[in-house]
This record gives structure tokens, sequence and C-alpha cells, in this order.
């Protein structure tokens, strides 16, 4: 067998297939007054393969198997083709500095609170229960009490403008399942003294996630779009063996206040700045769940530009111009 090969698909190479990004802006206020304002620009994205397999389906190989493009995700090989297959692996990828004192705290504190950031990112966007549809309770644990209850509404109301889907990595099951409970990571943390000696702790990290269509994939939703369709390749055997993956990039803030000037539980950390990228997404966020785009269509789509790639992170703001914009690969 080919080493792009696996059980569901017969290897014949086809041209590369187009891709496409989707993106828009958002405007959320997540922390209280106590800290900062907090402006939030998505960046969404999709990466629309429905050609390529509505294509495998009208035109499969000899022996009547569907064909697959080399360096294509397969659930046996999920970063097969990927910059992510040599990147680290969950919490391995997450790697804290030396703490020093920063403003009101010692260095035995900023380290503490470091881990406190690294627990919130590993139980937000790597745990497989969370990853999986459930509620991050371990991560909301970590905050303040108007940062957790500002998340907790967002988890049990979401909407287009309140998503919790913009801070952590939720997959509805019937929609996406992982291929896997492996998430692939990259990125940097920081921390500088913020203001009235407190502590800000800046995260840039790229999740990446192999994932393969749930049983309602591609379904409008009832608040989705009347002109959101259903492609033809949906519900068909090829369709349902295909992998796809979304590559999640987070720019967040942490702010840990010095007790002595802020009425705050010592070590809990407040939401600061967000700002975030989904590559390989539907449009219209609001359901409370990132929604892996396994071949559906929308018409706000800008394809004038030169495709971007969604592992490049030296593109400085994740968010962009929060406008619509073609990718070349996931």
């Amino acid at each position: 067998m080919s080493e792009y090969e696996d059980p569901h698909f017969a290897y014949v190479p086809p041209p590369a297939p187009a891709r496409r990004r989707l993106s828009k802006k958002v405007k959320a206020g997540l922390v209280g007054g106590s800290v900062l304002a907090v402006l939030l620009a998505v960046n969404l994205g999709i990466d629309d393969g429905r050609d390529k397999y509505e294509a495998s389906v009208k035109n499969p190989s000899a022996d009547g198997r569907a064909r697959i493009i080399p360096g294509e995700a397969t659930r046996e090989q999920p970063w097969l083709g990927s910059p992510a297959a040599a990147w680290a692996e969950g919490e391995a990828g997450i790697v804290l500095p030396e703490a020093r004192p920063v403003g009101a705290f010692t260095a035995e504190q900023v380290a503490v609170h470091l881990r406190t950031v690294r627990a919130f990112l590993a139980a937000g966007n790597l745990d497989p229960a969370t990853v999986k549809g459930g509620t991050p309770r371990q991560a909301l644990e970590l905050l303040t009490e108007e940062s957790r209850e500002e998340l907790e509404a967002q988890l049990t109301r979401p909407t287009e403008q309140d998503d919790p889907a913009l801070v952590f990595s939720r997959f509805d099951p019937l929609r996406a399942v992982p291929v896997t409970d492996t998430v692939k990571v990259k990125g940097e943390l920081s921390f500088a003294e913020g203001d009235k000696g407190s502590l800000v702790v800046k995260t840039d990290y790229s999740f990446v996630y192999a994932l393969w269509p749930g049983p309602e994939a591609g379904r409008p939703r009832s608040s989705a779009s009347p002109s959101s369709v259903v492609p033809a390749a949906f519900g068909n055997p090829v369709f349902q063996a295909r992998v796809e993956r979304e590559v999640v990039r987070r720019q967040q803030e942490f702010h840990f206040l010095d007790p002595e000037k802020y009425r705050v539980e010592p070590g809990r950390m407040a939401v600061g700045r967000l700002a975030a990228s989904f590559a390989n997404n539907v449009c219209t966020m609001g359901s409370g769940f990132l929604e892996t785009d396994f071949g559906g269509s929308d018409e706000d789509v800008d394809t004038s530009g030169k495709p971007g790639d969604p592992y490049d992170r030296g593109s400085g703001d994740a968010a962009g111009d929060g406008g619509c914009h073609a990718i070349r690969r996931t």
C-alpha cells in the first residue's frame, strides 16, 4: 500500500484543488472594568474540499474506490502533508519561560501564575473532554469571578457576538469528531508588568485538530442562512471517511491583579484582549462550538487575493483585517 493510501481510498493523483477562507469581525467585551476593555476581532476560515470529494464520487478509480490526493490526511495518518506533523503534542508545546519578579509578585509567585496560564490553555484547548464538546470546568475555575461568569453565560447562551468558541476549542460531536486525542501545538508565552503592579501574561499559540464528519456534518443549523446547502457528497461513505484539519490560532492576555489593590481572589486571573483565527471553520459562528467545514458553501468569500497560509505564524495579529481571504492548505 502506498504511504498516501488508507483502506478507504485508492491513490490517483488529480490536480490540487482550490481552497478558500472566510472571515469576519466580531467585537465582544469579556473582562469587566476592573482591568481594561476588550476588542476581539476574529478571522474565520474554511478549506472547501467539496469539489474534490464530489469528483471522487463521480469518477472513482478502476477498482471502484475513491481517489485521494497525496499528502491529504487520513485517519491512520491525520498529520500527513501538514507542517504540524513536526510540531509538539499537547502540553509539550506550551513551554514556560524562566520566572522573575514582576510588579507586586515574587519570582515564585510568577512561576505559579505561569503554570496557571498553561493549565488554562490545556483545559480549554487540549483536554479531550473539552475538545469533544464538554464544558471546560477546569479552565473556568482558574478565572476571577467576573471573567468566569462572563464565559459561563456564553457557554449557556452562545450568540454570534458572544461565542465561547472564540476562547475554547470545542466541537459538537454531531458535526465533527476528533480522529485522535492528540493536538499539535506551536507558539510562545511571555510576561511583563501591567498597571498597578499587575502581572500580564501574553500567549500566542496555534492548535491543530484532526477531525472526521459527525452524523449531522454540513446540515444548516436553524439559525443558518437559507442559502446554506448540503453538498451532494454528504451521506456518501467516501465523504464519511474523509479527514479534515482545523488550525486555530489564539492570541490571549491574562491578568493577575495585586490582591492588595483589587478585590480579587489570589491566584485567579482575568481574561484580557483576545484575537483568534480559525482555518477550515464555517463562516457563521454562534453555536458555542467550532464547526469544521466539510464542504459547505458561503457567498461572502473574496478569492481575489493571494492565498494565505494558516501555519504562517509571522503574520502579527491573529485576527488580521477580519475580511474573507483565500488559503492554500490546512
